[in-house]
This record gives C-alpha cells, structure tokens and sequence, in this order.
C-alpha cells in the first residue's frame, strides 16, 4: 500500500474554524563579530616603532599545530547565517543582528564521506510519555539550527516553538504556550476532541532573515514575521500572508509545512502543499509570485504534486523542491517553470533508486542532494548525475534504536558537516556525527 498524505502529516483531517488572526513570536540568535579597535597613536616615532615589534610578529605568525586548522570551501545554506544570542535580566532572549556572513567550512567531498550508525539524542525522546515537559517534544516537524549547535524546534503537536541550546536537558519556550489558538501569542494547527481516536495537529516551520523570524502557522493559514529583539514573553507578529484564510488565489496559502530564506537576494520561499505549488516573497514589500507548479496536482515537469521541503542553491541560481506525491526531488533554474528530476521519480518504493514521500532536503557545496526519505524511514544522499541514492542515515526500517529513523521529516548540517534530523515519529532530533570528509 502506498504511504498516504495522511499517514504522515495527516492532512484527511478536519481544519479547524479559524476564529482570529494574529499569531506568536520567537526570538533569535545571532553570532559575534570580533572587532578590535586601536586607540589613536599620538606619540613620537619611539612609540610607533615599540608598537610595531609587538604587533608585527603576532600579525605573521604561523598556527600552531595543535591549532584549529584552516577551512576551505564556503557552502551556501540555511546554516550559513551566523548570529548572537543574548539573555537579558528578565530571563527572556534578545537577539541582535549582526549581518549576514558566509561561514568557512571544511570540504566535503561526498562519494566517499562518512557519518557515524548510531546517532546521539539532542532534543526529545521517543520514549517519555509526558511529551508536553520541556524536556520532550511532541511530533517536531522542523528546525533551525544556529552555528553554535544550539536548536530552534517546531514542537508541532504541542503548539509551540522551543530554543534547545547545546548541551542541556530541556528546552526553553520561545513561541507559543502550548495551548493551540488563534491569537498573536498562539500557535493553533487543530483541535483536540474528547474521545477523537488522534489529535489533529499542523505543523509550523520557520525561518530567519535580517531581524525578523518567520513562522508558518499551518492551522490558521498564514505566514508571520516576528522581531528577534524583544523583551516580551510573547510579542505579537505581523501577518505578511494569509490574512485571506486558506485559498488557492495568489494572496492565500493552503498548508505551508516548509520555507527558505535566499538570504543573499531577501527572498522568502514557501512550499503551497495542497495547493501544488512554490510560491516567493520579497521581504522588502512583501509581495508574492508565484515561481514553479501549476496549482493544479500533476507528474509532468513543469507540475508539482503535494510539494514539501525546498532549499536555493545561491551558487547555482536553482531552487530544489521535494516532490513529495511524485517521489522525487526537482531541480528548477531560476526563472524556469521546467524542472529536472534529480532523485527518484521511478514511482515509489524502497530500492536506493527511488524515494517514498520524500521530505527535507539539503544541498552541499558542490550541489550533491541529501534527502529526508520518509516513507523510507531513512537519509539518502544522491550524488550529481547518480541512478541512485546512497544511504546516509537509518535502515529503512522503522524503529526508535539509535541507528534507526521512524518518519524522518527534515535534516539540516552544521559546519562540520555532522547531520540533524527531525526523527518525527520518534518525537526527537537526533545528529549523526561525521565519521570523515571523504577527502
């Protein structure tokens, strides 16, 4: 039997009224940049002359050995937005901009790199019952991973957003109360009913730009920009789409699960599940176009069917969409309506030559694609040009084992190239660590 739409994001199941619009806010991280400033010299050349031999021989050292070394190789992604994180005296988070930067990383040459089998647990567990405890998640749909490790989680089925930093237990709440609604301070994805066999949840996803966050807030049909510095417990956000309800008109969406933010052009990408379709925004004055699919269900290269994960490769100038109902992965040329099928797309199924529901996805430096494969409860990592996929993460059977994925929905690098995946089902993140680089 072929995996459903509903088997996995539940999608057969009744929307709830939308009563108000509004919705919640998050705030951010961003990363430092050293400045080093030099007081005015205003002494006689003796003084400039002893300045000189202190400075000169730190300037043209040699690192050590035991230093960290050089890094070639500057990736374009998601992660690749360097940022600080500051807690003020209330406890709450400020986030201070601090530009927009490309991280150098080492090179990954992917025919012959390696991640660990078993993965370590960062956030969640897939075994506590009291998944509503900071210390747990409930069905996480996304993530946004910062360069310090630490954690953005969209902690679906518990109706808020939740910081993880590096190295800690629990998480913070930083959207959301976990109740479901409508308002600024709420995330509402659907409704709970007495005696129901299943609650019907949504699933948000967000991104950042500049200093705005973005969050798709599935249950009420809309997009909302929140500010990063803040010392509200719950700032409101502004809605930039959906105040139309849920649609299929060029103002409206219908189930955005995933977006991307073209950092380098201020364009927020975002993936029109049911509506079949990828739709873009210019963050200066927000005003949408449609970039690729007809509206319309379709298998052809120029349709999408039920589109999920999307990421840009800046290098490139292409935009790849998981094709999630079509079981492939396309690739479109910026200003282009055609895609090109760069994984899957023979049907589904389990073979390394086909994809079954596929999700997130990511790109590496040279343009090589990693895949959430579902259905497949597995990471697949399709070289450019391959018939087939190779696998990276999971078995491809479901389990909750630490070598073992149960519905894996997106995945995301860190600059050492170690591997963060959404293990959906299993309502935990877990980092498959990098064994080598393969160069």
């Amino acid at each position: 039997m072929e995996l459903t739409t509903a088997s996995v994001y539940s999608d057969n199941r009744q929307r709830p009224e939308i009563t108000q619009q509004p919705h919640p806010v998050s705030r951010w991280w961003m990363r430092h940049h050293m400045h080093i400033g030099l007081a005015s010299l205003a002494g006689s050349a003796i003084l400039m002359c002893i300045v000189a031999v202190i400075l000169l021989p730190i300037a043209v050292r040699k690192p050590s050995d035991d230093e960290e070394p050089c890094t070639t190789g500057i990736p374009q992604g998601p992660w690749s937005t360097p940022s600080t994180l500051k807690l003020n005296n209330t406890n709450r988070f400020n986030f201070s901009y601090a530009g927009t930067q490309k991280a150098s990383f080492d090179l990954l040459c992917a025919l012959n790199a390696t991640w660990k089998i078993n993965a370590i647990t960062i956030a969640g567990s897939s075994n506590d019952s009291n998944l509503f405890s900071r210390a747990n998640l409930n069905h996480p749909n996304d993530i946004l991973l910062t360069t310090d490790g630490s954690l953005f989680i969209a902690d679906s089925e518990n109706h808020r957003i939740v910081y993880w930093p590096t190295n800690v237990t629990k998480g913070q709440i930083v959207i959301g109360t976990g109740t479901a609604g409508s308002w600024a301070n709420l995330l509402k994805y659907a409704a709970a009913v007495v005696g129901a066999e299943a609650v019907f949840a949504e699933f948000p996803s967000f991104v950042a730009w500049n200093d705005q966050l973005y969050v798709s807030d599935l249950g009420n049909y809309r997009i909302m920009a929140f500010p990063l510095s803040t010392d509200e417990d719950a700032p409101d956000g502004v809605t930039i789409v959906g105040q139309y309800g849920a649609g299929s008109a060029l103002d409206q969406i219908n189930s955005v699960y995933y977006m991307y933010v073209d950092s380098t052009r201020g364009i927020l990408y975002l993936s029109d599940f049911e509506n079949h379709r990828v739709l873009n925004m210019n963050l200066t004055d927000y005003e949408l176009q449609l970039v690729v699919g007809t509206g319309f269900n379709g298998s052809n290269n120029a349709s999408l069917n039920l589109p999920l994960g999307i990421t840009v490769d800046e290098n490139t100038r292409a935009l790849y969409v998981a094709d999630s109902r079509n079981h492939r992965i396309q690739k479109f040329d910026f200003n282009s309506k055609e895609g090109l099928t760069v994984a899957g797309g023979r049907s589904y199924g389990s073979n390394l030559s086909q994809l079954y529901f596929p999700s997130g996805i990511a790109i590496d430096a040279f343009g090589n694609i990693y895949v959430a494969d579902t259905g497949n409860h597995r990471i697949v990592q399709w070289l450019i040009g391959a018939e087939q996929g190779l696998l990276v993460a999971g078995t491809g059977i479901s389990g909750n084992s630490n070598n073992q994925l149960n519905h894996p929905v997106q995945l995301k690098f860190d600059h050492y190239h170690n591997l963060y995946i959404v293990d959906r089902n299993n309502s935990r993140i877990q980092r498959f660590d990098l064994i080598s680089n393969g160069c």
